[in-house]
C-alpha cells in the first residue's frame, strides 16, 4: 500500500517536492524506530567526527594487495566516517579505500567524504551505474541487474566485485566500530591463499535453507555467515554462478539477506569459509564491554547501541583526542585507547 502511495505522489508532485516529502517521511520513520533519545544523541554525537583530521590512505592501483570497500548513503555517511577512522586508527594500516555512495548524493556528503579521505576513490551511484550495469549486461546477468536496481544491499556484491582492483577486498559495513587492534584483518598469512573470512552471526540469515542449498545447488552452506566484515578475493565470487543462484525460486521475493546469501554460497562452494573470533561481535542486542572487543557490528536490533554505547565509549576513551594528536594524514601510531571493562573512564589528556 505504501509503495502505491509513493508512486501516486511521484506522479503528482514535481521532482524536488517529491524528494522533499520522501526525505521527511524517511526521517519520521527513522525517528519512530530509534526513539527520541537515540535520535537526539545521534544528532549530537555523530558530527563530532567531522572535527578530526583526514586519513590519507594509499592510492588505489591495479593489482594492489588489499583494499577497503565500504557502502554508505545519505542517512549513514557520518557513521561510515566513524567506522573507517576507528578502523584505520586501530589497524595502523594505510590500505587503499573505495567508498561506494548509494543513492542520491548531496554536496555536503561528497565534500565531507573527500575531505576526510582525500586519497579514496569516492564512487557515486551515477558513476557506479555506468561501470556496473554494462558489466552485468555483458555477462548476461539479467537477474542480478534487476536485483541491483530494486535492492540497494545488492550493490555490496555486484559493485564491489565489478570495481575491485586489488587481489583481496576488506568489506566493512557503516555500522561497525573498532575498539582494539584488528590483527586478524591485517596480519594475514601471505604464504597461502586467503580464505573467505567472515563475522559469525548469531543466526542463519539466508534466503534459502542449508537443506535446500545442499539438495538443489549441491553446496554445503556454512552456518551463520555475516558480511558486516569480510575479507575475500573478488575472483572467488563468480557472478555467472550468482546469476544462477539468483534464479532459484527462494530468491524470487526481495530480501535484505540476498547479498549475504550469495557471498555465503560462493565461499561455501569453494570450501574456504573461516570466521573471525567472537571479539568481532554480532548480536541481536544488549550492551557489551567495548574494551574487550576488537570490533562490534551494530546490526539489526542492536543498531541504536552504536549511538548509545559505541560512540560514547570511543569519545570517553580519548579516541577523538588521539586523532587530533596524530595530525592530518599522519600514520596512526598513537598508543591504544584507554580500556576499562566498565567503560567509565574519562577522556585522556
Amino acid at each position: 500500500m505504501i509503495q502505491k502511495f509513493q508512486k501516486v505522489f511521484h506522479l503528482l508532485l514535481p521532482e524536488r517536492a517529491y524528494q522533499s516529502v520522501r526525505n521527511h517521511w524517511h526521517h519520521f520513520l527513522r525517528l519512530r524506530k530509534e526513539g527520541f533519545y537515540t535520535a537526539y544523541q545521534r544528532r549530537r554525537l555523530w558530527p563530532k567526527i567531522l572535527d578530526t583530521p583526514p586519513v590519507c590512505t594509499d592510492p588505489i592501483v591495479d593489482g594492489c594487495e588489499t583494499s577497503v570497500h565500504l557502502m554508505c548513503h545519505q542517512g549513514d555517511y557520518l557513521a561510515a566516517i566513524w567506522a573507517l577512522k576507528s578502523f584505520y586508527y586501530q589497524a595502523k594500516t594505510n590500505y587503499p579505500l573505495v567508498i561506494h555512495v548509494q543513492g542520491r548524493s548531496t554536496e555536503a556528503l561528497t565534500d565531507r567524504l573527500r575531505s576526510h579521505f582525500p586519497n579514496a576513490w569516492l564512487l557515486e551511484q551515477s558513476e557506479a551505474d555506468q561501470i556496473v550495469e554494462p558489466f552485468l549486461s555483458q555477462g548476461s546477468s539479467t537477474r542480478l541487474l534487476q536485483l541491483r536496481r530494486a535492492l540497494p544491499i545488492m550493490l555490496k556484491l555486484t559493485d564491489i566485485v565489478a570495481t575491485a582492483k586489488s587481489r583481496y577486498v576488506l568489506i566493512l559495513d557503516s555500522d561497525i566500530l573498532f575498539f582494539n587492534s584488528p590483527t586478524e584483518l591485517t596480519l594475514l598469512d601471505k604464504s597461502r591463499p586467503y580464505q573467505a573470512l567472515f563475522q559469525r552471526d548469531y543466526l542463519d540469515a539466508y534466503v534459502l535453507t542449508p537443506e535446500r542449498a545442499r539438495a538443489e545447488l549441491g553446496i554445503d552452506l556454512q552456518p551463520q555467515i555475516n558480511t558486516g566484515i569480510v575479507i575475500i578475493s573478488p575472483e572467488l565470487v563468480d557472478l555467472a554462478r550468482c546469476e544462477a543462484y539468483a534464479n532459484h525460486p527462494d530468491f524470487a521475493k526481495l530480501s535484505g539477506h540476498m547479498e549475504q546469501t550469495l557471498y555465503a554460497l560462493e565461499a561455501s562452494r569453494s570450501q574456504l569459509v573461516s570466521y573471525l573470533p567472537d571479539s568481532y561481535a554480532v548480536s541481536k542486542g544488549g550492551k557489551m564491554a567495548c574494551s574487550t572487543l576488537k570490533a562490534r557490528h551494530y546490526a539489526g536490533p542492536s543498531r541504536p547501541l552504536l549511538t548509545r554505547e559505541g560512540i560514547p565509549y570511543l569519545i570517553n576513551s580519548g579516541f577523538l583526542d588521539a586523532l587530533q594528536r596524530n595530525g592530518a594524514c599522519a600514520r596512526p601510531d598513537s598508543p591504544q585507547l584507554i580500556s576499562d571493562v566498565h567503560d567509565t573512564l574519562p577522556k585522556s589528556h
